[in-house]
């Protein structure tokens, strides 16, 4: 559900992801006696402006929003939340290291601008579950920062290596056990234990190797662990901030907002039913919106990575968009909903495959799409953002051309 500052905005045709802006749009009805609503059983993310007094009258019919959050959603907090979408076999979903757990939510982040009009919002008008999706996800100053595999193993290289590295002013060796590692991540993830337990997580180090092999100890044979140079205690912060590629795209976002943020996603024709594409694809629009902070997000449920872009999702798939909770269209309203605007975007992928396999066909897209100013790739352990200029004219396209055969998912 918006909150009331972000249905002013959307009406006055203000940021609603700007606090400020929020502030602003509410007063500016109130002192013009207006108030922004949506009419039950209709779509409450297209909010109109009535008077006051209208909807004392009739309180049933024209439905409020609840008041802004005071804090900014875009703060930072310390420590992460949410599932991945992985299982502990290390597979995961299409195109990506899809976050969540089968969870609806993440909506509430896509706000409309001022010109959205041409874009067309689909919702899951059967979903209730907004209480156990918040049961769900961790907030702090109003903000969800999701939980992801690779983040966590990336964050682990950098807080303990089991190569010296000659340099006893920030690092110390310790021979960490099992357990001990486990409490090491968890000085750092606080909530870790609400996804992964101690086996769980010796199982991902081996997977990734980003460690070693465990071996016994040499004082007491009974226990076998590692021998790791872990960076001192009061360093660590320190190491995890300026290591965090998820913060510091936030960051990112946070110093540069001339831009729209808008994400895609896509998932190829595979054998899985209904239900489990949808719940794939859902996985996919909640990473964008949790992770690449996305306003709006924009799905093409069924098509390869190589079929061309724009021509995509013909005849549509509304069956599967009107299931899928923050989906606004498919990749024709993308096209329509950048074409018509007069402000620059940023798209916001899931891998490479994620757009697409062609850098020809993502050319031509780029050249229709002349108000998209910078694409940004979500790896999982990294963001990675690559300009207009640097796509076009540095030959970066290449950097798409990287998959030779459908990766396989858990379903």
């Amino acid at each position: 559900m918006l909150t009331l500052g972000q249905a002013s905005c959307l009406v006055l045709g203000y940021k609603p992801n700007d606090p400020e802006e929020r502030k602003k749009a509410k007063e500016h009805l109130e002192k013009s006696g207006l108030i922004a609503v949506h009419i039950r059983n209709h779509d409450p993310f297209q909010p109109l402006a009535i008077g006051i007094n209208v909807h004392e009258r009739d309180p049933f019919k024209f439905i409020s929003y609840p008041d802004s959050p005071t804090m900014p959603c875009t703060d930072l907090p310390d420590n992460i939340d949410y599932h991945d979408g992985k299982d502990n076999n290390g597979n995961n979903d299409d195109s990506s290291n899809s976050d969540s757990n089968d969870n609806n939510s993440g909506n509430d982040s896509n706000s409309n601008d001022s010109d959205d009009s041409n874009s067309r919002i689909y919702k899951n008008n059967n979903s209730d579950n907004s209480n156990k999706d918040r049961s769900k996800k961790r907030k702090l100053d109003n903000t969800v920062i999701p939980f992801c595999k690779d983040r966590l193993l990336n964050l682990m290289k950098e807080i303990a290596t089991d190569e010296n590295p000659l340099n006893d002013s920030c690092y110390s060796k310790q021979f960490l056990t099992a357990e001990g590692q486990y409490q090491l991540m968890c000085s750092i993830f606080p909530r870790l234990k609400n996804h992964c337990n101690e086996n769980q997580l010796q199982y991902w180090i081996g997977q990734a190797k980003i460690w070693g092999k465990s071996e016994r100890s040499r004082k007491n044979q009974r226990k076998s662990g590692r021998n790791l140079w872990v960076v001192d205690e009061q360093l660590r912060a320190f190491v995890t901030d300026t290591s965090d590629s998820v913060k510091a795209y936030w960051k990112y976002l946070q110093h540069d907002t001339k831009y729209i943020t808008i994400g895609y996603a896509r998932k190829s024709p595979t054998d899985e039913t209904k239900e489990s594409r949808i719940r794939l694809l859902q996985l996919m629009v909640n990473k964008l919106y949790f992770r690449g902070k996305c306003e709006e997000v924009f799905v093409s449920p069924i098509c390869k990575a190589d079929q061309p872009i724009l021509e995509r999702d013909s005849p549509k798939q509304d069956d599967l968009l009107l299931n899928l909770k923050g989906s606004h269209g498919d990749i024709s309203d993308l096209v329509a909903r950048v074409h018509f605007s007069q402000k620059p975007f940023r798209l916001v992928i899931i891998d490479y495959a994620g757009l697409s396999t062609s850098p020809n066909d993502i050319r031509i897209f780029l050249e229709q799409c002349s108000n998209i100013k910078e694409v940004v790739v979500d790896h999982g352990s990294s963001f990675e953002i690559l300009s207009r200029f640097d796509l076009l004219k540095n030959n970066d396209l290449e950097k798409f051309k990287c998959r030779h055969a459908n990766v396989k998912r858990s379903k």
